[in-house]
């Protein structure tokens, strides 16, 4: 099986991220996703929870211009409570 050939090319850095930004990208992935491990398990007490908002403010703090974080500690807080409403996913 043949592959088209892509018809976007290669036009040197015009295209291609800046390292620095890509960096914090990166960051800003790695940490969320820690968090997300962390609380995975939803326990239904206010221990839980309160934890889980502190964790994400400090994410938060750290990357204050990141948009992309704010957003996707929402998209967690949002799964956990979904989750936590489950009983299959609570410990």
């Amino acid at each position: 099986m043949k592959f088209a050939k892509p018809k976007i090319k290669f036009k040197g850095l015009k295209n291609m991220a800046k390292n620095e930004e890509m960096k914090t990208e990166f960051e800003v992935f790695k940490d969320v996703w820690n968090v997300y491990k962390k609380f995975y398990f939803v326990t239904d007490n206010n221990e839980f929870w309160d934890e889980l908002v502190n964790e994400c403010g400090k994410v938060r703090d750290k990357y204050k211009n990141s948009n992309l974080c704010s957003r996707l500690l929402m998209v967690i807080i949002q799964d956990l409570e979904e989750r936590g409403k489950n009983d299959d996913h609570r410990m």
